[in-house]
């Protein structure tokens, strides 16, 4: 597995010997986030560096200043509502049969059925 990138969405890229691994790894990140106060500042600091690099993906509206002002619990109560399973697409492109594909989607990501109104993270 090369990288999770989190800060733009996610994605991951490896090779067919490694795929099912990263899937695995993939989906716990998502599904099991560390979310604490160190891996918020040093995600924090890359968005802000991002954000004044004039980065595309960011829109105008969005500052320094107004990112300073966000805090871990923002960040957990935005992930308990958003990021759930009825908010989320998966797409597997590569040397890849569709059944094999979903098969691993179904192992990596089956069990997870949480909705908006439980309340997950917490670490």
């Amino acid at each position: 597995m090369n990288k999770i990138l989190t800060d733009k969405g996610g994605h991951i890229a490896a090779s067919n010997v490694g795929f099912a691994n990263a899937l695995t790894v993939f989906s716990k990140s998502v599904q099991e986030p560390v979310l604490n106060q160190a891996t918020f500042k040093k995600a924090l600091a890359k968005v802000i560096a991002s954000v004044n690099a004039g980065d595309r993906y960011y829109p105008e509206t969005i500052t320094e200043a107004s990112l300073k002002s966000l805090t871990l619990d923002d960040i957990k109560t935005f992930y308990n509502r958003n990021i759930i399973p009825s908010n989320t697409c998966l797409t597997i492109v590569g040397n890849i049969t569709a059944a094999d594909a979903r098969e691993l989607a179904k192992k990596s990501f089956g069990e997870w059925n949480r909705s908006a109104s439980e309340h997950q993270v917490s670490k």
